[in-house]
């Protein structure tokens, strides 16, 4: 990492800590038709059962893992947050008011 950018420092550690955060998709399996046994229907709701069991299990492993890493993220989204307004508010405030204040002093002088 580069040192002299503490913006880009900040935003990998965002981006490490919410590379996977989306889950994905819980998918609905769908009943086959051709299946008219009813214990083949029951096993196959059961998987699905704790398919839903696993997928939800790693989405709350996911979020104990970002709410353990939130103050590294929120201490980063407000270094950014704080590089932003310097960048777009405060330096071209100053710069307008130095070169009003060179203008005024040339016109006087």
């Amino acid at each position: 990492m580069d040192k002299s950018r503490p913006a880009m420092r900040h935003q990998v550690v965002i981006d490490d800590i919410l590379a996977d955060a989306p889950p994905e998709q819980l998918e609905t399996p769908e009943p086959s038709a051709e299946d008219d046994r009813w214990f083949g229907g029951l096993r196959d709701t059961v998987t699905a059962g704790t398919d839903y069991v696993e997928k939800g299990q790693k989405v709350l492993a996911r979020a104990n893992e970002i709410v353990a890493n939130a103050d590294n993220l929120i201490k980063s989204y407000l270094s950014i947050l704080a590089v932003l307004i310097i960048r777009v508010a405060l330096l071209p405030t100053l710069l307008i008011w130095g070169v009003w204040i060179l203008i005024r002093n040339y016109e006087r002088g």
